[in-house]
């Protein structure tokens, strides 16, 4: 009696250990869901506007460099690099159905992503970067930090 009493313990105890690690697994998998967390540099940029393509290096085109980084806070920290001199902006932002919508100052933004392994591709309206008068596209490539 007493044997099968530590036999259905030590039972309960493997159950009990299994469902916490299956739980934990779960955690972990729901924490690294959204893709779009962490920090991206931009790499190049690529315009076809009005029949003209170009891509670009962003080193070369700034002088510097570019920097995204998602929290899970809901909150984006955009840092940019020219000639040395370091530009920061902080502002909210939400990921869902390949759509990036970021928040600043009561402004909202919405920009179409691709997120493919990593790499970061934002397809930006010339409208955004104050073009209005361009007709083409303009595509942001990131890659993960």
């Amino acid at each position: 009696m007493k044997g099968q009493s530590i036999n259905l313990l030590i039972m309960k105890r493997f159950i009990l250990a299994v469902i916490a690690a299956v739980l934990g697994l779960a955690s972990c998998e729901k924490e690294n869901s959204n893709p779009i967390l962490g920090t991206w540099e931009a790499e190049k940029i690529y315009m076809n506007i009005e029949g003209l393509e170009m891509t670009m290096d962003i080193k070369e085109m700034t002088g510097g460099s570019m920097e995204i980084t998602f929290d899970k806070d809901g909150t984006a920290t955009m840092t940019e690099t020219i000639d040395g001199e370091s530009y920061t902006d902080v502002c909210n932002y939400k990921y869902a159905n390949n759509t990036l919508t970021l928040s600043y100052e009561g402004d909202n933004v919405s920009i179409p992503v691709t997120i493919k392994g990593d790499t970061l591709t934002m397809k930006v309206d010339p409208e955004m970067m104050e073009e209005e008068d361009f007709e083409g596209k303009i595509e942001i490539i990131f890659r993960r930090k």
